[in-house]
């Protein structure tokens, strides 16, 4: 079976450019162990057959910067969320619309249509068929990601067969 392609550091920089209006660095990183804790924000991408189809596990960083960026909140409020170790709904609400323009770095290339499914804001409460896919991924990519007047984190990238 093919795996879903996943997105190359352009692709994920371009989406963000155009969504963010901000100068946007991407990076290749090393692949670490793809933590389930609450500093964990997982977007679930879907298939019309109802299967996974990827999944963006991305730290809380990445997730409170590229929420305050979208709405042009002050830098702050972000960092204020990174030192206590949450994400605020406004900022949450901000990523998962992130999350869902980034299906593009699902489609094309071959791979099958998909759709944002869910967004679980506390990696300890992923349900079992994602702790698997990340667990054990077909395929991942992680990128460390900057966002320019604001900050960064990382961001992996998960797929599994279709």
């Amino acid at each position: 079976m093919p795996t879903q392609v996943l997105p190359e550091p352009e692709d994920v920089r371009s989406v963000l450019n155009s969504l963010l209006g901000r100068d946007i660095t991407v990076t290749r990183t090393t692949s670490g162990s793809v933590g389930l804790d609450a500093k964990t924000i997982v977007g679930a991408y879907e298939r019309e057959d109802a299967k996974l189809g990827g999944l963006v596990v991305a730290d809380l960083a990445v997730a409170a910067f590229a929420g305050a960026a979208l709405s042009l909140l002050p830098v702050g409020v972000a960092k204020e969320n990174v030192a206590d170790k949450i994400i605020g709904d406004n900022l949450l609400d901000n990523f998962q619309e992130v999350l869902n323009v980034g299906v593009q770095w699902f489609t094309g290339k071959g791979n099958p249509r998909v759709v944002l499914a869910e967004v679980y804001p506390d990696g300890n409460k992923v349900p079992d068929d994602v702790k698997l896919v990340m667990a054990a991924p077909n395929d991942r990519a992680d990128f460390e990601i900057e966002i320019a007047a604001y900050g960064g984190g990382v961001m992996r990238f998960l797929s599994m067969d279709f």
